[in-house]
Protein backbone atom coordinates (compact mmCIF):
# COMPACT_ATOMS: atom_id res chain seq x y z
CA UNK A 1 0.00 0.00 0.00
CA UNK A 2 2.68 2.41 1.22
CA UNK A 3 4.64 1.75 -2.10
CA UNK A 4 1.51 2.04 -4.35
CA UNK A 5 1.38 5.93 -2.60
CA UNK A 6 4.41 6.43 -3.28
CA UNK A 7 4.56 5.37 -6.77
CA UNK A 8 1.47 7.81 -7.09
CA UNK A 9 3.21 10.82 -5.59
CA UNK A 10 6.52 10.67 -7.42
CA UNK A 11 4.63 9.48 -10.89
CA UNK A 12 6.56 6.20 -11.23
CA UNK A 13 3.50 4.93 -13.09
CA UNK A 14 3.22 7.50 -15.50
CA UNK A 15 7.38 6.73 -16.39
CA UNK A 16 6.40 3.16 -17.26
CA UNK A 17 3.71 3.76 -19.57
CA UNK A 18 5.59 6.93 -21.61
CA UNK A 19 7.06 6.59 -24.54
CA UNK A 20 10.61 6.62 -25.26
CA UNK A 21 12.98 9.30 -26.47
CA UNK A 22 13.40 9.28 -30.01
CA UNK A 23 17.33 10.05 -30.01
CA UNK A 24 19.66 7.44 -30.96
CA UNK A 25 20.66 5.60 -28.03
CA UNK A 26 18.72 7.54 -25.32
CA UNK A 27 16.45 4.99 -23.52
CA UNK A 28 14.86 8.09 -21.27
CA UNK A 29 11.38 8.42 -21.22
CA UNK A 30 9.92 11.38 -23.23
CA UNK A 31 9.16 14.77 -21.24
CA UNK A 32 5.68 14.80 -20.03
CA UNK A 33 4.06 18.01 -21.89
CA UNK A 34 1.29 17.82 -20.01
CA UNK A 35 -2.44 17.61 -20.74
CA UNK A 36 -2.10 13.29 -21.42
CA UNK A 37 0.76 14.86 -24.28
CA UNK A 38 3.99 13.46 -24.22
CA UNK A 39 7.36 15.12 -25.83
CA UNK A 40 9.08 13.64 -28.43
CA UNK A 41 11.97 13.46 -26.44
CA UNK A 42 13.62 13.12 -23.17
CA UNK A 43 13.81 16.16 -20.81
CA UNK A 44 17.64 16.58 -21.81
CA UNK A 45 17.29 15.83 -25.19
CA UNK A 46 13.86 18.54 -25.45
CA UNK A 47 16.25 20.76 -23.49
CA UNK A 48 18.92 20.70 -26.20
CA UNK A 49 16.36 20.79 -28.85
CA UNK A 50 14.26 24.42 -28.15
CA UNK A 51 17.91 25.98 -26.55
CA UNK A 52 19.32 25.60 -30.11
CA UNK A 53 16.25 26.30 -32.10
CA UNK A 54 16.52 29.21 -34.94
CA UNK A 55 20.69 29.13 -33.97
CA UNK A 56 19.78 31.00 -30.92
CA UNK A 57 21.05 29.89 -27.13
CA UNK A 58 18.34 29.57 -24.30
CA UNK A 59 17.05 32.53 -23.86
CA UNK A 60 17.15 32.59 -20.48
CA UNK A 61 21.19 33.62 -20.72
CA UNK A 62 20.09 36.88 -21.74
CA UNK A 63 18.95 37.78 -18.21
CA UNK A 64 20.29 40.69 -16.66
CA UNK A 65 20.95 41.52 -12.71
CA UNK A 66 18.35 44.34 -12.82
CA UNK A 67 14.93 45.34 -14.34
CA UNK A 68 15.52 47.04 -17.20
CA UNK A 69 12.04 48.63 -16.96
CA UNK A 70 13.73 51.45 -14.75
CA UNK A 71 14.06 53.59 -17.23
CA UNK A 72 10.44 53.78 -17.67
CA UNK A 73 9.58 51.76 -21.00
CA UNK A 74 6.14 50.54 -19.93
CA UNK A 75 5.40 54.06 -18.79
CA UNK A 76 6.00 54.18 -15.40
CA UNK A 77 9.61 53.10 -13.19
CA UNK A 78 9.77 50.25 -12.25
CA UNK A 79 10.43 50.75 -7.96
CA UNK A 80 10.60 47.02 -6.75
CA UNK A 81 13.74 46.10 -5.00
CA UNK A 82 15.31 43.00 -6.01
CA UNK A 83 16.88 40.43 -3.17
CA UNK A 84 17.22 37.46 -5.43
CA UNK A 85 17.83 36.51 -8.83
CA UNK A 86 14.80 34.55 -9.61
CA UNK A 87 12.49 38.02 -8.89
CA UNK A 88 13.70 38.73 -12.43
CA UNK A 89 12.74 37.48 -15.92
CA UNK A 90 13.34 37.42 -19.87
CA UNK A 91 10.58 38.60 -21.50
CA UNK A 92 10.23 38.42 -25.04
CA UNK A 93 9.23 42.66 -26.68
CA UNK A 94 6.90 41.43 -29.18
CA UNK A 95 5.21 38.84 -27.58
CA UNK A 96 6.09 35.81 -29.66
CA UNK A 97 7.21 33.17 -27.62
CA UNK A 98 8.68 31.79 -30.97
CA UNK A 99 10.84 34.77 -31.79
CA UNK A 100 14.14 33.74 -29.71
CA UNK A 101 16.12 36.96 -31.54
CA UNK A 102 18.32 38.39 -28.48
CA UNK A 103 17.47 41.91 -29.46
CA UNK A 104 13.48 40.60 -28.53
CA UNK A 105 14.61 39.99 -24.95
CA UNK A 106 14.62 42.22 -22.12
CA UNK A 107 14.46 41.55 -18.15
CA UNK A 108 11.84 42.57 -16.17
CA UNK A 109 11.15 41.94 -12.66
CA UNK A 110 7.85 39.79 -11.83
CA UNK A 111 6.16 42.61 -11.32
CA UNK A 112 6.88 44.54 -14.73
CA UNK A 113 6.20 41.57 -16.33
CA UNK A 114 3.02 41.11 -15.32
CA UNK A 115 1.54 43.75 -16.09
CA UNK A 116 3.38 44.01 -19.50
CA UNK A 117 2.16 40.92 -20.39
CA UNK A 118 -1.80 41.79 -19.19
CA UNK A 119 -1.30 45.32 -20.90
CA UNK A 120 -0.39 44.15 -24.28
CA UNK A 121 -2.53 40.82 -24.09
CA UNK A 122 0.51 38.86 -24.97
CA UNK A 123 -1.14 35.53 -24.14
CA UNK A 124 -3.31 34.64 -26.33
CA UNK A 125 -4.26 34.87 -29.84
CA UNK A 126 -2.17 37.14 -32.02
CA UNK A 127 -5.78 39.27 -33.02
CA UNK A 128 -5.93 39.81 -29.30
CA UNK A 129 -2.54 40.54 -29.17
CA UNK A 130 -2.94 43.56 -31.63
CA UNK A 131 -6.54 44.57 -29.92
CA UNK A 132 -4.47 44.90 -26.83
CA UNK A 133 -1.64 47.29 -28.28
CA UNK A 134 -4.10 48.76 -30.22
CA UNK A 135 -6.38 50.02 -26.96
CA UNK A 136 -3.16 50.87 -25.19
CA UNK A 137 -2.10 53.38 -28.01
CA UNK A 138 -5.15 55.01 -28.07
CA UNK A 139 -5.03 55.63 -24.49
CA UNK A 140 -1.36 56.98 -24.68
CA UNK A 141 -2.22 59.15 -27.17
CA UNK A 142 -5.77 60.10 -25.04
CA UNK A 143 -3.74 60.71 -21.79
CA UNK A 144 -1.04 62.91 -23.65
CA UNK A 145 -3.80 65.08 -25.31
CA UNK A 146 -5.35 65.95 -21.40
CA UNK A 147 -1.94 66.63 -20.35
Amino acid sequence: MAEDLINTLFGLEIIDTAPRCREIGCHNPADNAGNGRWHTRCSKHHRALYQNKNGYNDYKGHKKEYCENLDGRLSFKCTTTILIPDQLEVDHIDGDKSNDNPLNFQTLCSCCHRYKTKINGDRGPLEKRRYYLEKLKKALEEQSGIT
